[in-house]
């Protein structure tokens, strides 16, 4: 009996060691911890291979591109309170998603194969939307890497969220390019008069839609709690990213028109290659972004563990939910544990899923408001 008091406050003398020094090294590296967070997750594109898996996403990305657009331009004929917005359609992906200069001639390519599209049989046009679900499957397999998600949702939640995107998506689509060209008409003049203020938010418009789209992204389909104002952070700063993309796109092809003298009628195709992986990665970044954002703000970049860190982090956890067991309510939060437990963000989250997968503590709140128990 006496050893097992001996051996606990031997522990707590070298938790509280551990913790000062610690806390010490996180004062000391406070100033630095934006430029690792760059650092880090640059190093992160490479070491997860997300280079890679960007080329995969453009590959798939061609292939899906054409059926997605026949899934939107058919919903769009079966409502006819959305036909005239087919029209703004066209103009909304070339003034908003590419460069002016080269979405024209995507756009008469992505046309064309719309409608040769429409006139496949029915074999065809389920292979085609395997092949927009499997696009979908994939940006869901590597955001739930890039947040060190182990536990996939069931397949069911998967079919059902991916038919919700299918069915919603181009509904909200319909509603944005709605707005966007009455917003255009009012620039010029037809209709009704914009403010300065009106026009300032008109300017931003595309940006702020390539924002909530990054952020609601980065917050829904991960299969871990992703708190909302780390997954606006991430969309931010993958939306300046865009539009800074989209300005890089127009100034060298205004610049620099010799890639016309070797690709000739086929330029825009590499080009339009280009653009979705440099888009694909820009997107990865932020992901990354929104997924080290907890450890910068609760001081722990993710670096490489120690030997043994994983088991005395484990200890700390179960003793931590030991502790809170009989108290009301019991356990502790996944905020709390990760702010608490003195080590980076992803190894605590990793460490409480095996804990979980072990059978030693429950969830008992769901993916969106974990609060963490002993399982009895």
């Amino acid at each position: 009996m006496q050893d097992k008091e001996n051996d606990s406050k031997r522990f707590d003398e070298i938790q509280k060691t551990e913790e000062q020094s610690e806390e010490q090294q996180v004062e000391q590296n406070t100033k630095p911890f934006l430029k690792q967070a760059v650092v880090t997750a640059f190093h992160r594109l490479t070491s997860d291979n997300l280079t890679q898996v960007a080329s995969s996403l453009t590959f798939t990305t061609v292939l899906a591109i054409v059926p997605l657009l026949a899934v939107i331009l058919s919903l769009f004929t079966a409502f006819p309170i959305f036909k005239e917005l087919q029209v703004e359609l066209d103009h909304f992906l070339t003034t908003s998603l590419m460069p002016e200069a080269m979405s024209h001639n995507i756009m008469q390519y992505l046309n064309t194969f719309v409608e040769k599209a429409r006139n496949m049989t029915a074999v065809g046009a389920i292979g085609l939307l395997i092949t927009s679900i499997l696009l979908m499957k994939t940006i869901d397999e590597v955001l739930n890497r890039i947040w060190r998600v182990k536990k996939q949702r069931p397949l069911s939640t998967r079919v059902l969220i991916y038919w919700a995107i299918l069915s919603i998506g181009p509904f909200m689509l319909a509603a944005s390019i709605w707005a966007s060209s009455f917003i255009t008409r009012a620039q010029l003049g037809i209709g009704v008069d914009l403010s300065f203020i009106q026009n300032l938010f008109a300017t931003l418009f595309p940006m702020l839609l390539s924002f909530v789209s990054f952020s609601l992204l980065y917050y829904v389909v991960p299969n871990r709690t992703v708190y909302l104002r780390d997954a606006m952070i991430g969309g931010i700063i993958a939306a300046v990213l865009f539009e800074l993309l989209k300005m890089g796109f127009a100034y060298y092809i205004a610049k620099f028109p010799s890639y016309t003298v070797i690709y000739g009628a086929f330029a825009s195709i590499p080009l339009f290659l280009m653009w979705i992986y440099i888009s694909w990665l820009i997107v990865l970044f932020g992901a990354i972004i929104a997924s080290i954002v907890p450890q910068i703000r609760f001081g722990h970049i993710e670096t490489k563990n120690k030997a043994g860190a994983n088991f005395i982090q484990a200890v700390r956890i179960l003793r931590t939910l030991a502790e809170s067991q009989n108290k009301n309510p019991p356990g502790k939060s996944t905020q709390y544990l990760v702010k608490t437990m003195h080590g980076n963000a992803t190894h605590t989250l990793h460490i409480l899923e095996e804990l979980n997968s072990l059978g030693y503590i429950v969830n008992t709140q769901g993916q969106r408001s974990e609060r963490w128990v002993l399982a009895r």
